[in-house]
């Protein structure tokens, strides 16, 4: 979590929850524990003001005459200059320490190790590796390489069985033919190479043909288009579902009706302009596109979801 956007769950919470008048303050540390954007802070202390609730800092007195307006206005663009330098701050340190080769954080993948902000191989680790490319190489499938490294009791880092979904990664990952991607950069200087750029090429180019490899063997149902349909919204493969009549639930579906009183509430603030409310409206409108995508049990939760996007273009027309 931020303080340089709203996407929090917990104040989103609470400015919705500010309309049913169940307190008069909101009481923070300092201002920028509230935000540090301008244009944040300015929205979500409208929203409190029209449902009749004050913010207040501990630490920062600041009245209500015209120079306390100025002060607070000062406050908060001291608070969002900080932010942003900092940020800069990090990244250019992030960006200097691989220059210089060093490891800037994060697990380290399986085969490696890191000592004093260098990586080193792991012989053993390593030999694990090459097996699981020169498998797959060969010809094997990737649950065919899960049993066995099963049968040969080898685990992973943190000492369990090794699942399609973890040799999977292993085989996708480019620190394993030395490269770092950051910055719009590989970094090539970071992680020593344990496995040649071209046996590397050659297993990611069959695991993208894998992918797009039609599945209808794997089923009884005969499914034509499989791996032929692709989402235009996330890329992906579009899989088939079939069922016989049971009840379908949408599972992790947003609040559609509380989005849309939350986004009214902002309509209502008079600093908001036309276009930034068009821009809210279509990001919800995006966020259920997201949903559709994401939701893999059948057509009749797809209907449903289309069913509160139309609600949700109506009551906004009204």
């Amino acid at each position: 979590m931020t303080g340089t956007n709203d996407n929090r769950p917990a104040l989103q919470q609470m400015l919705y929850d500010s309309k049913k008048k169940g307190f008069d303050f909101v009481l923070v540390y300092k201002f920028d524990r509230f935000a540090r954007s301008r244009y944040d802070s300015a929205m979500n202390k409208a929203i409190l003001k029209q449902n009749g609730v004050k913010l207040l800092s501990a630490t920062e007195q600041i009245t209500d005459s015209p120079e306390g307006i100025i002060l607070e206005s000062m406050l908060e663009g001291m608070a969002e200059y900080y932010s942003a330098e900092l940020s800069q701050k990090v990244k250019r340190g992030l960006k200097e320490s691989r220059i210089k080769g060093q490891f800037t954080g994060g697990p380290t993948p399986y085969g490696y190790v890191v000592k004093d902000l260098k990586v080193y191989i792991n012989e053993e680790q390593a030999n694990i590796v090459r097996l699981m490319f020169n498998e797959y190489l060969s010809g094997k499938i990737i649950k065919d390489i899960v049993k066995l490294l099963k049968d040969r009791g080898v685990k992973n880092s943190y000492v369990k069985d090794w699942t399609i979904n973890s040799v999977s990664r292993v085989l996708r990952n480019p620190n394993y033919k030395g490269c770092v991607f950051a910055d719009d950069t590989c970094y090539t200087n970071i992680f020593p190479q344990i496995i040649d750029t071209e046996i590397f090429d050659e297993v990611n180019q069959r695991l993208q043909h894998s992918k797009r490899t039609s599945a209808h063997h794997k089923t009884e149902v005969n499914y034509l288009l499989s791996g032929k349909l692709i989402c235009g919204k996330c890329g992906g493969l579009m899989t088939g579902d079939s069922g016989k009549g049971k009840q379908l639930s949408i599972k992790d579906q947003p609040d559609i009706d509380k989005e849309i009183e939350f986004i009214k509430q902002k309509k209502n603030n008079p600093n908001l302009k036309g276009s930034d409310y068009s821009q809210m409206a279509a990001q919800l409108v995006s966020q259920l596109n997201y949903y559709k995508c994401t939701i893999k049990s059948g057509f009749s939760q797809l209907f449903k979801l289309e069913k509160l996007q139309f609600g949700f273009v109506s009551n906004f027309s009204k």
